[in-house]
This record gives C-alpha cells, sequence and structure tokens, in this order.
C-alpha cells in the first residue's frame, strides 16, 4: 500500500487511533498501553545491550 492510499483508508485510520504504542526502553520495543501487547519480535543483540548498559 502506498502512504497515500494508507492516509485515506479509514479503515486503517480507525485502527491505527485505536493502538497506541508506546517506547520502552527496558524492552527495547514499541507496547501497547492499553493491553501491553509488544508490537514486534525484535531482540536487541549482545552489542546493542551492551551500548544502553544492560550487560558488560
Amino acid at each position: 500500500m502506498e502512504a497515500s492510499e494508507i492516509k485515506n483508508n479509514d479503515k486503517t485510520e480507525a485502527w491505527l487511533n485505536e493502538m497506541e504504542y508506546e517506547w520502552m526502553e527496558e524492552y527495547s520495543n514499541w507496547v501497547n498501553t492499553q493491553t501491553g501487547d509488544i508490537l514486534s519480535d525484535f531482540q536487541p543483540s549482545e552489542d546493542d545491550l551492551k551500548r544502553k548498559g544492560a550487560i558488560k
């Protein structure tokens, strides 16, 4: 779908408005503020965790 199609699609816009996510650094992911669901299955690499100071 092109950006213009998404913008003009009422169903998509309604769905996006219902789903509110907030970035949570401790999960390295976006978390739904209403349900606690995580947006993706992203797993930070060991290098990512070292940069954040989560591991040495």
